[in-house]
């Protein structure tokens, strides 16, 4: 090795065991950087969440880069300023059980070392609501079967649990199939002017949260119902 300063003074130091400066000093400025993720944390979805590495630092040099990388968790999350020291990314909507996510951060000093640091983050899952619909109101005449529809009816997380169909309004009839997204009923007969009846769904999802609509169907009497005209075309 260059042990003798009189053989090759003032070279590059290049990390090899040797005094290859002739400084009387062996891989100087040739320790790792340390990298820190900081620490883990836990956040709500869709919320901003700071990844902080501002307390890498390296012994006896610079650090030069910064990488930030999502190894592990899902979804895949879009990363801001990844390459500093401080990036960020916003939660994404999750399940109620939530998510774990993994980051690692990447840093290399000026003698081109590196090292590593991963951190953890938990997105706690919020129970969004659901939304009913208990579809279009209707018209209909006495003595025909009725559908009352709220397949359309969704939840943006966890999913639908049930559904329940009552009749708040008009005269009584019997629903079948009131815990289904359909169920039907039998228009009951009418007076003239005819009848409106009004039926409430309500939709419970998996986390116990809820919603409620509300449709009307229009029951008249056949001779009242309003009269479309049959066209008839020639070939």
């Amino acid at each position: 090795d260059d042990s003798d300063a009189l053989i090759n003074p003032g070279g590059t130091e290049i990390c090899n065991g040797k005094d290859d400066d002739c400084d009387s000093q062996v891989d100087e400025g040739c320790k790792p950087p340390d990298a820190d993720a900081g620490v883990d944390q836990e956040v709500e979805e869709e919320t901003k969440v700071k990844l902080d590495g501002t307390e890498s630092h390296d012994p006896d040099g610079t650090i030069v880069s910064y990488l930030w990388e999502q190894t592990g968790g899902s979804p895949t999350v879009t990363l801001k300023n990844a390459d500093k020291a401080v990036a960020s990314f916003t939660s994404p909507n999750v399940t109620e059980s939530g998510a774990l996510l993994i980051f690692k951060l990447t840093v290399i000093d000026d003698m081109d070392i590196q090292s590593t640091d991963s951190c953890l983050i938990s997105v706690t899952g919020i129970n969004d609501p659901p939304t009913a619909d208990a579809g279009r109101d209707q018209t209909a005449v006495e003595g025909a079967e009725v559908k009352l529809d709220g397949s359309r009816s969704s939840d943006p997380d966890d999913g639908r649990a049930s559904y329940e169909w009552e009749q708040v309004g008009g005269p009584e009839v019997n629903l079948s199939g009131s815990e289904m997204a359909q169920c039907y009923f039998i228009a009951p007969d009418v007076e003239k002017d005819g009848k409106w009846l009004t039926f409430q769904l309500t939709v419970k999802d998996v986390g116990g949260s809820e919603s409620t609509d509300i449709c009307k169907v229009h029951v008249m009497e056949p001779k009242a119902m309003p009269w479309v005209p049959l066209l008839l075309f020639e070939d």
